[in-house]
């Protein structure tokens, strides 16, 4: 049985922005069938898209603005570089990172979304009023077999307190793409690590991810310290699109966190990569949350960049699948 503390309630967080209001509905929706309905929720949204999420307010839902959480400086240039994006176009976006990573031009390319993103779940969960932080992104669907166990660590066995837990993903590194080969080699160069070049490495990316407010403020003060200057403006340096959030907060707490990490596996999580025939999609659901199997499941929006699933067309089939005897 979970201790009072144990038993509090982490924060969910969801940082989003229009492209995913349909994913973001799903999630809600999926959440309030969930056992973690009751889990406050702080949804931080890009600032002039802010009022198309007003339809979900609700009690313990809170809804920021970006510019209520990002530097001034940081949101000016992340407004700048959307009116960029729309310029340059999908592949033009693409080539300036590209061009940013390798020249240092355009510095727009540091501060678009993607990139915001980041700097929003780690400033959010640094300020958090609670201890436990769930990441969670707007393409994830809670399953009725979730349960706040899933992020609150257990009494450590070693008699040193609660316990942050995180969760892990091993992979040969054969295995790993190359855009996490670089969010794994950025994040060993900010903490000033050796690089890791050998073996298995931890590769979860995904959400649910599990941050520790603590944690994380640690982490930023030990960057300021290090490199003399605002721990966002260290992120921003990093060639672009090439570090990555979760894998610096998850090497910190391999090699510099003091205190005790429980590791935990993914067994409960699923993801699904292709939407496009809603039958196979639904068997495929089906098959992953049966028997209690998956407590969340992520049903990817692109496959690579090459398709754009629309959660408009396989939205009724799943949350009917999660109201069904059994599931």
């Amino acid at each position: 049985m979970l201790t009072n503390a144990e038993a509090a309630s982490p924060t969910l967080l969801t940082v989003t922005w229009s492209g995913d209001l349909s994913h973001f509905a799903m999630l809600r929706e999926s959440l309030s069938r969930s056992a973690l309905a009751d889990c406050p929720h702080l949804v931080i949204v890009q600032s002039e898209d802010l009022p198309l999420f007003n339809q979900f307010r609700a009690p313990g839902l809170t809804l920021q603005a970006s510019a209520e959480v990002l530097p001034a400086k940081v949101e000016a240039r992340r407004l700048d570089a959307r009116h960029q994006q729309r310029r340059w176009g999908r592949r033009g976006t693409i080539l300036a990172g590209s061009l940013a990573r390798h020249v240092g031009w355009p510095s727009w390319a540091r501060y678009t979304g993607w990139h915001t993103q980041q700097l929003c779940k780690l400033a959010a969960a640094a300020s958090s009023s609670t201890q436990t932080i769930v990441a969670m992104d707007s393409d994830l669907i809670v399953t009725p077999h979730a349960h706040i166990s899933d992020f609150v660590a257990v009494p450590s066995e070693l008699g040193q307190g609660q316990a942050v837990r995180c969760f892990e993903h091993w992979q040969s590194k054969e295995q790993l793409s190359r855009k996490v080969q670089h969010w794994q080699q950025s994040a060993h160069r900010l903490l000033q690590l050796p690089a890791h070049n050998e073996g298995n490495a931890d590769a979860y990316y995904d959400t649910p991810f599990i941050f520790d407010r603590d944690a994380v403020r640690a982490m930023l003060a030990w960057l300021e310290l290090r490199y003399q200057q605002p721990w966002w403006q260290s992120l921003i340096d990093c060639p672009p699109r090439q570090w990555s959030e979760f894998g610096l907060y998850r090497a910190w707490l391999r090699h510099h966190y003091p205190g005790n990490v429980q590791w935990q596996s993914i067994d409960s999580i699923g993801y699904l990569y292709d939407a496009s025939n809603i039958e196979r999609l639904s068997a495929e659901f089906r098959e992953l949350v049966s028997g209690q199997r998956c407590h969340y499941v992520t049903i990817h929006s692109q496959s690579s960049g090459r398709h754009n699933w629309r959660p408009e067309n396989y939205a009724e089939t799943v949350l009917a699948l999660l109201a069904e005897p059994g599931v």
